[in-house]
């Protein structure tokens, strides 16, 4: 006979079976059958996983707690016609997962709780009438067991019982993909436009052996804001160098991601957490050796320049033979004088300081020139390279003053790169010991080390020398400072500049050694 037992913390253990379902199951909901509730407590139905045959309340499935409020609680009585019946929804309360939950091949534990001794669930009990038949429960339905327990952490098994209880499972489509788009919300855009070069995608993301899941993205195009007309595949985790520059904008949906997810059986799916799916963006701060406005100083305003015919301003051309020449325009102000050039053609190419020349005043008598400064990488500071790494100042010991550096780099560099190596050095010697006074001198890479890289994954070593420097080191270094030259340095410091012609591709250096010789 059927029979029905007082809740308070009850649990049920079950197995998925691995012959059935090697590759387990997702759970997506469970009906239970009670013969009476509470007026006001609810009820909660969660998943554990089971130690030596017991559940395991210390291990719950993630947001598998599912609280069923009292009022929506079905009951029967058990009498009569009102029996539990899993074919008519008002004789069962179903607990259903906000997601379905994975179940590996194995055992598991589902757990009823309850504040109140109020609910009674319908079991089955060995050698009982079956409730409505004259049949008896004659064997187990399966290889679980029933548990109770006042405190749900001390359990006591019930060999001869068994909860009366239904599984059901979601059942997916079977080689029929799905898919599944994220895009920028509108709560995380930018205020403004912003470009970048590279992008990674991640996720978390589990596939079995009979799923699978592929990405591919699109973003809209720099500057014109465009998105892709495709996705384009990807692979998570990697840097994904598109063919133009992209922006995310100040529009939702700038960067989009299409996920497609299948299976082979109707038993599995691909699972993505949702909470662990995002991106980063990577703008590479580079340019070609060009000049910005910024790194010009006015050195000498001048006398005697008119605003109606503006002086010309000449830029001189670039070290790099193959670098663009720049130009530039002055400012007048009302007064004559000269306030600000700005640059209008930022050329490249200019790895060493450039100079200025500005056009006399129209009237050359009792009037002055005005004269500009340029802040280069041999300047004393500053610099037009976006891209550059500095070293600390090296002191050498007492006694091992050097007149020599050689630099080797292990790079890659394309064709379209240009990695140059500066040096700074001071003499122990020299009464103005402010290093940052001293000048950065260019070095020459080695003749015998000009081949570029092929693609972007072979790396070759370079050898910088001083200018100077003849095919057999050592070559001496000098400098002069207030008239005098000094041919031996204590301190040095190495400045290496990266360029490209492009934002979409770097240089990339990943050993770098100096070697001071005497």
């Amino acid at each position: 006979m059927a029979t029905t037992n007082m809740i308070t913390s009850f649990a049920q253990t079950f197995f998925v079976d691995a012959t059935d379902t090697p590759d387990g199951i997702f759970l997506a909901a469970v009906d239970i059958c009670f013969r009476t509730k509470d007026d006001v407590a609810p009820i909660s139905l969660a998943l554990t996983s089971t130690t030596n045959g017991y559940p395991d309340i210390s291990k719950f499935y993630n947001a598998s707690k599912i609280v069923v409020q009292a009022k929506d609680v079905n009951t029967v009585t058990g009498i009569g016609a009102d029996l539990p019946n899993f074919t008519n929804s008002s004789k069962y309360t179903r607990f259903t997962f906000e997601d379905p939950i994975y179940l590996a091949p194995g055992e598991h534990g589902l757990l009823l709780q309850s504040n109140s001794a109020n609910y009674e669930a319908f079991i089955a009990k060995m050698d009982q009438l079956i409730l409505g038949t004259e049949r008896r429960v004659s064997k187990q339905p399966y290889s679980g067991s029933l548990f109770k327990s006042q405190n749900s952490s001390t359990w006591t098994p019930i060999q001869e019982e068994d909860l009366m209880f239904r599984l059901m499972r979601a059942k997916f489509r079977v080689n029929a993909p799905g898919k599944m788009y994220f895009k920028t919300p509108a709560s995380l855009v930018p205020s403004a436009n912003r470009a970048y070069d590279a992008i990674s995608f991640y996720t978390n993301d589990i596939n079995f052996g009979k799923t699978s899941t592929t990405y591919g993205y699109k973003s809209t195009n720099f500057p014109s804001g465009a998105i892709d007309a495709e996705f384009y595949g990807m692979q998570i985790g990697n840097v994904i160098t598109p063919t133009q520059r992209k922006e995310i904008s100040n529009i939702a949906g700038s960067i989009r991601v299409e996920t497609t997810m299948s299976s082979s059986t109707d038993y599995i799916s691909p699972m993505i957490d949702l909470t662990r799916v995002n991106s980063f963006l990577i703008t590479n701060l580079i340019n070609d050796a060009s000049l910005r406005t910024d790194l010009i100083s006015i050195t000498n305003a001048g006398t005697g320049y008119n605003a109606a015919s503006l002086p010309t301003v000449t830029i001189s051309a670039p070290t790099r033979t193959t670098g663009v020449q720049a130009t530039a325009n002055a400012n007048v102000t009302s007064t004559g004088t000269i306030d600000a050039i700005y640059i209008i053609e930022q050329g490249s190419g200019y790895t060493e300081t450039p100079t200025i020349t500005i056009d006399a005043p129209p009237v050359a008598s009792g009037n002055t020139n005005a004269t500009a400064n340029i802040a280069g990488e041999t300047s004393q500071t500053g610099g037009n390279a976006r891209a550059r790494y500095i070293t600390r100042r090296v002191t050498l010991a007492d006694g091992f003053d050097a007149r020599d550096l050689q630099v080797l780099i292990t790079a890659n560099k394309l064709q379209n790169h240009d990695i140059q190596v500066y040096y700074k050095v001071l003499s122990a010697e020299d009464p103005d010991q402010n290093f940052d006074n001293k000048y950065w001198v260019r070095m020459r890479l080695d003749s015998n080390k000009v081949r570029n890289s092929t693609n972007n994954l072979e790396f070759i070593e370079y050898r910088y020398v001083p200018s100077g420097a003849q095919a057999i080191p050592p070559t001496d270094i000098t400098y002069t400072s207030n008239g005098v030259v000094y041919d031996t340095f204590r301190y040095y410091a190495i400045k290496i500049c990266l360029y490209s012609n492009t934002t979409l591709n770097t240089p990339v250096v990943k050993n770098f050694r100096a070697i001071a010789l005497e």
